[in-house]
């Protein structure tokens, strides 16, 4: 169903730090300390939304992403490989949601917000997409495409726009998450993202990418390693040869 590629990871510059694989994209973000990342202080937000203002600190974050999961757990059984979809700009809420189904082990399918009707059932189709993450501003769009592909309108959550009130009948992250921090936690499993490559075609690809090439491009190096993506058995550079 998906086009999975398998890495190595390699550096010109030497040792590549350690890339854990026992963890989910969520554990790491939100959980885990690598040996590489900086200590933040608690009062700096993670995330600030451009349009209104608003910040989130990593303890917010860490329980927003809590009630999500278990929302999208206790109502609609999300779990492992099912894939949760996502049409919607650029927006703080993006990673936050995402993490959610992270936490249950589904993945995050991320559509073009500038998609047709015709390309996001497209991707709806390939992706077999259990749910809908939608942002308010183009939310017809991807009330369509979602109808077209079969998905049930209560299987459809509005990221708003602003103050902007949600249309009626659908219920916002905000109210989601709030309802869902009043269940029980949901114990955490594997998970991917899956990106939609056009390059070639206007046919948009799934490329399932795995949790540890995510963790290979977030952590930073102390000896500025920039890392290659070769095929397994493919030369290794030399360190030698850095400059």
């Amino acid at each position: 169903m998906f086009q999975q590629t398998i890495q190595e990871f390699v550096s010109p510059n030497g040792t590549v730090p350690h890339i854990p694989s026992n963890m989910t994209i969520a554990q790491f973000f939100l959980d885990y300390q690598h040996p590489n990342r900086p200590i933040r202080p608690e009062t700096a937000p993670w995330l600030i939304d451009n349009d209104t203002g608003r910040s989130y600190h990593l303890e917010e974050i860490r329980t927003r992403t809590y009630g999500l999961a278990n929302i999208m757990k206790a109502r609609w059984n999300i779990g492992n490989n099912d894939c949760v979809a996502f049409f919607t700009p650029n927006h703080v809420e993006f990673p936050i949601t995402a993490w959610a189904a992270h936490r249950l082990g589904a993945i995050a399918a991320a559509a073009n917000p500038a998609f047709s009707v015709d390309e996001l059932l497209y991707q709806f189709n390939t992706t077999k997409a259990k749910l809908l993450v939608v942002h308010h501003s183009i939310f017809t769009t991807g009330l369509e495409a979602a109808k077209l592909a079969g998905l049930s309108e209560d299987r459809i959550i509005i990221i708003p726009n602003g103050e902007e009130p949600a249309p009626e009948g659908y219920q916002t992250l905000d109210e989601l998450a709030e309802e869902g921090n009043c269940l029980y936690p949901e114990p955490l499993f594997n998970e991917s993202f899956l990106a939609e490559d056009e390059a070639k075609t206007r046919i948009a690809v799934s490329i399932l990418t795995p949790m540890d090439f995510t963790f290979a491009e977030i952590i930073p190096s102390r000896s500025s390693t920039t890392f290659l993506l070769e095929p397994p058995g493919s030369p290794r550079p030399s360190p030698s040869r850095t400059t």
